[in-house]
């Protein structure tokens, strides 16, 4: 641990020097002092956010100096002098050193602080949890730890989060609230535990290392679950599983959750799950940490699809494969892109929402409150709903496939239109990632049964509309796979993301 040691330490003495360079050009030449202010105060944050206080103590002592000494230069000049001023006085008032904290181990504040650090992005209600506290004491407390600049809020969909700040993890360290030797997960799983969470049932599988499964199980939710109780069947759930399987090293596995919608597997926390809401409010919860605090094995969270992509690539048709996507037709649509051989995420975990690509226009409405989304033509959902629209008289897919098997008119222009509207999608995929292919998901009478009217109608028109709305060398270089989806699939690739984060 020496070298990252060493090397803050390093850039702390850069920092330090560097502030002290700017004071002296400033002293020698205040005018047209514009740029060499703007590197001061860039200089000041960076010193602030690391706590950095032979740097800031240096700045503050400079400036104070080039304030006095420069009574006649003009008011703008000191003005910007007395601004940076004011930034080093708080950032001094605020280090961990000089914070007014006296933070009792066994306390509310102290607690609340340790939660933070070490499961970052809890809710008040989570943090109620964690430390016996009610919300209403969790929010006071929260106030007190931010105003002290140890810890910071931010919203995420409708919740606040919280996280520490880096001057709160230096106070808790050097305080003593946190050991500085956290025991560490197993480096290696003996076995993996996938755990499909579906709005009113949980499907599961044991698997070995090579993701092949040992066991598989299936159980129904209770109605009207909150997440924290969510979590405990989970755990149940997963206690269950490991049982069926014999001489299983419980203590050597990891266990893989898979939500469908977005989730940020960093932090463990559903940002919105909307097929869950509002019979299993999901969104905001830190799902992961609530189950491995009920377990004690290390959870991973990950959405369908990126939990499908993972899966190909450890074990599947992505193992020799750098830029692949799999897309995911369901209740809802999504996709998972590999890119160079990780899982893309984007910024905020939200990546591949291929669903809620716009393909027809006006076009039906979507829960996301757009029109014409490709979730509203090409879910399961929706050839349902267009089926019946049509004058159809279907309750689910598999009526909509066979009439569609038999020719029937309404049936077959519901399927035609839904590949289509697929096919248009993956276009803009195919020219916007170039992958060297595209696994398809989706149920079995639609991609998964060729030789039969239903599935080869759908993929004919997904590969004539891919072809061509697509640039013609993207879509002429990419091979396009399906494969049916199933519970037990996807619990398995739940598994494949536990055991290749724990490799």
């Amino acid at each position: 641990m020496s070298a990252p040691s060493d090397s803050r330490h390093g850039q702390a003495g850069d920092r330090r020097a560097e502030v002290e360079r700017l004071i002296k050009v400033l002293e020698d030449s205040p005018d047209g002092a514009d740029r060499q202010l703007n590197t001061l105060g860039m200089l000041i944050t960076d010193a602030s956010l690391d706590a950095d206080e032979i740097a800031l103590a240096e700045a503050h002592d400079g400036l104070q100096w080039l304030y006095r000494n420069h009574e006649q230069q003009a008011p703008e000049f000191r003005g910007r002098l007395q601004g940076l001023l004011d930034v080093t006085q708080w950032a001094l008032r605020r280090l961990p050193s000089r914070l007014q904290l006296a933070l009792v181990p066994s306390g509310h504040a102290a607690r609340f602080l340790v939660a933070v650090i070490q499961r970052p992005g809890l809710s008040n209600q989570e943090i109620a949890a964690r430390i016996e506290a009610d919300e209403t004491e969790v929010s006071r407390v929260g106030r007190r730890l931010l105003a002290a600049g140890v810890v910071m809020r931010r919203k995420e969909w409708r919740h606040n989060i919280w996280d520490a700040t880096p001057r709160g993890r230096q106070y808790a360290e050097s305080s003593g609230l946190l050991t500085k030797a956290a025991p560490a997960p197993p480096t290696t799983a003996a076995l993996g535990v996938g755990v499909v969470v579906l709005p009113h049932r949980l499907v599961g599988v044991v698997t070995d290392r090579r993701a092949r499964v040992m066991t598989c199980l299936e159980q129904e939710l209770p109605p009207l679950l909150d997440s924290m109780t969510t979590a405990t069947e989970v755990a149940d759930f997963v206690n269950h599983l490991l049982k069926g399987v014999p001489d299983a090293d419980a203590e050597a596995s990891v266990i893989g959750v898979q939500v469908g919608g977005h989730v940020i597997p960093e932090s463990g926390r559903v940002v919105f799950a909307p097929n869950h809401e509002p019979e299993v409010p999901l969104t905001g919860a830190s799902l992961a940490g609530m189950i491995e605090d009920a377990t004690d094995l290390p959870t991973v969270i990950e959405n369908d699809a990126n939990a499908l992509a993972q899966y190909e690539r450890s074990f599947g048709d992505g193992r020799d494969t750098e830029c692949f996507a799999t897309v995911i037709l369901g209740e809802g649509i999504g996709s998972g892109l590999i890119a160079h051989g990780r899982i893309s995420h984007g910024a905020r975990s939200a990546a591949g929402e291929i669903g809620h690509v716009v393909v027809e226009q006006p076009g039906r409405a979507c829960q996301c409150g757009n029109k014409g989304c490709l979730e509203t033509v090409a879910s399961a959902p929706a050839i349902i709903g267009i089926a019946q629209e049509s004058g159809l008289s279907v309750s689910d897919l598999d009526a909509v496939l066979t009439l569609a098997n038999e020719k029937d008119g309404a049936a077959t222009a519901a399927v035609e239109r839904a590949g289509r509207a697929l096919g248009r999608a993956l276009s803009m995929l195919l020219n916007l990632t170039n992958p060297e292919k595209v696994i398809l998901y989706g149920p079995q009478g639609l991609v998964g049964s060729p030789g039969t009217h239903a599935s080869d109608l759908f993929l004919d028109s997904v590969r004539d509309a891919r072809d061509q709305y697509t640039f013609p060398t993207t879509g002429t270089d990419c091979e396009l796979i399906a494969k049916p989806l199933s519970g037990e699939v996807e619990a398995r690739a739940a598994a494949a993301v536990a055991l290749a984060r724990h490799q």
